[in-house]
């Protein structure tokens, strides 16, 4: 049976199908009426938060940065004041908090759908995800079902955004939607996820059984159900993680490395696979997104074990904790901002109010450093003050763990270059400090400011040509992180 429906994402796929179940919200016997309704709404929001913000994590850490803002504003509607004070005002003229929540924003989403763009019509979907993850999450409800136990395709009624974020592309090798746009979210998600997707596809889910085999076509729009073999002779199938040892280079032989980007330790195991020459930035942030509590100094060293454990030899490139602004921590909240991009933000945030969480980090780091080429990298840098402050944290962390000078491998700092005064500073600013640490800031990333591609700004080209004239004559090394 051939189907048609709207080409949402390119690409094709041929694999069993898997009938999404979508979870639903039962009577869990929590109580949602009264304070206590209000006090358990107030906890769903801090959860759905910490979930959008592990999320967004992952879509960075797959190169998907400006689709990571779709998870973020999402997370923006739930700080919105309307949200908690309008449901907080039905569930005391005797609402409950589920029906209150969709009661309160069901107006913003109509006004959403009147409108005559069809950019603004498909922004009521977002608005409608984010009212179903708070009340899933009143309700104890995950967002996902069971994933399926081979690469399979979804076949679906249809994927919220934050759903189609946190489908394992291990698993899910694309999608087809009975509703949907090419412009929602949702299939803007998959075209950055590299998921082949096709919307709109009417009787979609009635025609298709769990594990029947499915040919979808992202290019053409169309979905077939138990294709004939020559339809599928040219579709490879979903393909398992192959080992590539081969360095890459350029065509007159100059060697490149090639690092990738990981949010977690599955990240980090395919990025091995994959044959990366290590990993650039290894994002500490999923260390402690999605907790009700801080992690401590044994758990983070337990989860970085995994992470270099899965890179054999391979240098791992660790980001201290880099939150607040975009990147909300239920587990350590902040004051609010008038410019929180530029704010108390990274290692600022933990330099100024924090600086008990930057020493766990920074133990937790050495100890695993004295067994595996793990490096350590500040976010959000501005000044050399900065720097300074940070080495001789390390130098009370290396204390505090009794290393002698010569039991543990050096470990290298480095800084990310990512805000404007951190790009008019110079590897040799570094080379004065006095502070005696193993390691001295000879790792530094260049990028542009703010979300903006650095490729986009030819100043930024000119600073990082500069940069790396400065880094090659001290002896240090700049690497790039691309989109």
């Amino acid at each position: 049976m051939r189907l048609r429906g709207i080409p949402a994402a390119p690409g094709q796929a041929y694999a069993p199908a898997w009938r999404w179940g979508e979870p639903r919200i039962h009577d869990s016997g929590v109580d949602l009426s009264g304070e206590a309704g209000i006090n358990r709404l107030q906890v769903a929001i801090k959860e759905v938060k910490a979930a959008l913000a592990q999320k967004a994590a992952r879509l960075e850490a797959d190169g998907a940065v400006p689709e990571a803002g779709i998870l973020e504003a999402q997370a923006l509607m739930l700080d919105d004041p309307a949200l908690l004070d309008g449901a907080s005002s039905v569930i005391r003229k005797g609402g409950l908090a589920d029906a209150a929540v969709a009661q309160t924003m069901a107006p913003f989403a109509e006004l959403l759908r009147a409108s005559s763009d069809p950019v603004f019509q498909a922004r009521a979907a977002d608005l409608e995800d984010v009212v179903e993850q708070v009340r899933r999450a009143l309700h104890g409800v995950s967002d996902m079902p069971p994933p399926p136990e081979q690469p399979s395709i979804v076949v679906a009624r249809d994927l919220a955004p934050s759903q189609t974020a946190g489908l394992d592309r291990a698993l899910v090798v694309g999608f087809a939607t009975e509703q949907g746009t090419a412009t929602a979210h949702t299939a803007i998600l998959a075209r950055a996820l590299g998921l082949p997707a096709v919307v709109g596809v009417g009787g979609l889910v009635d025609a298709v059984k769990n594990g029947e085999p499915v040919l979808l076509d992202g290019d053409r729009g169309i979905v077939v159900i138990d294709p004939p073999a020559q339809d599928v002779a040219h579709i490879a199938g979903p393909a398992p993680l192959t080992a590539d040892a081969e360095p890459a280079s350029t065509r007159d032989g100059r060697r490149v490395e090639v690092g990738c980007n990981a949010a977690n330790p599955d990240d980090a195991r395919r990025a091995a696979a994959a044959g990366a020459d290590g990993i650039g930035l290894l994002r500490s942030e999923f260390l402690f997104l999605g907790r009700e509590r801080l992690p401590d100094e044994n758990e983070q060293v337990a989860m970085l074990e995994q992470v270099v454990a899965a890179m054999g030899d391979r240098p791992v490139i660790l980001r201290t904790l880099d939150v607040g602004a975009d990147k909300p921590l239920p587990a350590l909240p902040q004051p609010a901002e008038a410019n929180p991009a530029l704010g108390v933000r990274g290692l600022r945030l933990q330099l100024l109010r924090r600086p008990d969480l930057l020493l766990d980090q920074m133990r937790a780091a050495l100890r695993v450093a004295s067994t595996h080429p793990l490096r350590l990298m500040f976010p959000m840098v501005s000044t050399v003050d900065e720097v300074r402050q940070a080495k001789h944290l390390i130098a009370q962390a290396t204390r505090d763990l009794q290393l002698a000078s010569g039991a543990a491998r050096p470990m290298l700092l480095g800084i990310m270059v990512e805000v404007p005064g951190g790009g008019l500073l110079q590897p040799g600013d570094q080379r004065p400090d006095p502070v005696p640490l193993r390691g001295r800031p000879d790792q530094s990333r260049a990028g542009g400011t703010g979300r903006q591609p650095a490729s986009r700004a030819p100043s930024n080209d000119r600073s990082g040509r500069q940069r790396g004239a400065s880094s090659r004559s001290l002896g240090r090394s700049l690497r790039r992180d691309g989109q």
